[in-house]
């Protein structure tokens, strides 16, 4: 746990708090300060860059007309928002030789392409409302701060869809967690226009599966996803308050970009590395320049 001058965290507490914000302060108050206080940088890896990519070819293809959403347009599209990612710091910081950038594309391609595989978003069908919708509302005592891939409609009703290039989840669990942040879009949004939103969505767009990722709107669904909303908002503005940030130790601390600023998680990094626990790709294995010797526990 690391402490801090309050007074200045205070001033720093973030006007609004973001379905991402409130995900990374769970997993790790430390982390989240490290971000969203301190402002260190937080470059995105591969994946993280091929979805920004993708969802951005999505954004512009479904702001078509329905007839001129086809998969050549699509293409047309990428390769004319090409030239910003590609000077983007963050993908050059990546140092992909030119096969690299070619399976990058290649990749970047198959993921957008995925919706043509999945029957409810053949995006020459789809009843588009807004793409990449900035809703800013209160949500009770918290000030709420979410953009929305995708509003449409069927059979009248409205839909929110959150396009998703990465794994579709393995567990009953791990989709109902991935299925809070759609949620809480729904009740922002209701929040926003006071209209009745009939259904979220994942849509694992590189996942080439016509299962449904979608849950029914009500008042008790949404009611977890807000009420622990607010209880991270709370957490949020004590810890600014006390000046005090918990560490949350586990093998999430190995792909923290702030693992060597923090003394908990350097422990458990070694830990995991001596006992040969660590991917390769990890960050902390490029961060620490780490080979294979096995390394001796930092002091406290």
């Amino acid at each position: 746990m690391i402490m801090s001058d309050n007074h200045t965290l205070e001033k720093a507490l973030p006007t609004a708090l973001s379905p991402s914000s409130a995900s990374t302060f769970s997993q790790c108050p430390q982390r989240w300060k490290f971000r969203y206080i301190d402002r260190l940088p937080d470059p995105p890896g591969r994946s993280a860059l091929l979805g920004t990519f993708a969802h951005a070819v999505l954004e512009h293809l479904f702001q078509e007309e329905p007839e001129s959403r086809t998969k050549e347009k699509a293409k047309s599209i990428a390769s004319a928002l090409w030239p910003e990612t590609d000077s983007d710091p963050d993908f050059i910081a990546l140092g992909l030789d030119d096969q690299e950038k070619t399976a990058f594309k290649r990749d970047c391609m198959s993921a957008f392409n995925g919706v043509w595989e999945i029957d409810k978003y053949k995006p020459e069908t789809v009843d588009v409302e807004s793409t990449e919708l900035n809703v800013q509302v209160q949500l009770g005592d918290v000030p709420f701060r979410g953009i929305i891939d995708l509003v449409h409609r069927e059979d009248g009703n409205l839909i929110i869809s959150d396009f998703k290039s990465g794994k579709a989840p393995k567990t009953a669990r791990d989709e109902d967690e991935k299925m809070k942040q759609v949620l809480l879009y729904a009740a922002a949004l209701r929040e926003e226009t006071d209209e009745h939103i009939e259904k979220v969505r994942l849509v694992f767009i590189g996942n080439s599966t016509n299962k449904d990722y979608e849950r029914v709107v009500t008042e008790e669904l949404m009611h977890e996803p807000v009420s622990e909303l607010h209880d991270t908002w709370g957490e949020i503005q004590t810890s600014c308050q006390s000046g005090s940030f918990e560490t949350k130790t586990g093998p999430l601390c190995e792909w923290c970009p702030y693992v060597d600023k923090c003394i908990d998680g350097v422990n458990q990094v070694i830990q995991r590395f001596n006992a040969g626990r660590i991917r390769d790709d990890a960050p902390a294995m490029k961060i620490f320049g780490w080979t294979g010797k096995a390394i001796t526990q930092v002091a406290e």
